[in-house]
């Protein structure tokens, strides 16, 4: 049985390959690319709405706990 290396990674025509597997081209290489960064900047952008939503709700908190305390009286 001989076993040859398989190519990883053509640089010139920057295609994927292995034994067996398809071929990616640039354009599909690039789509997943942008699908992938696209996917992080969502997440990243609902994940600072959500620390954004906890700030602002214990601010209230604490303005309505500031409110409800009695105050030095005079």
């Amino acid at each position: 049985m001989i076993l040859r290396s398989l190519p990883m990674l053509t640089i010139p025509g920057l295609c994927l390959s292995l034994a067996g597997a398809a071929m990616v081209s640039r354009k599909q290489l690039a789509d997943f690319g942008y699908k992938a960064f696209s996917g992080s900047m969502m997440l990243l952008t609902v994940y600072a709405g959500y620390l954004c939503s906890v700030r602002v709700q214990r601010m209230l908190q604490h303005r309505r706990q500031r409110e409800n305390t009695p105050g030095p009286e005079s």
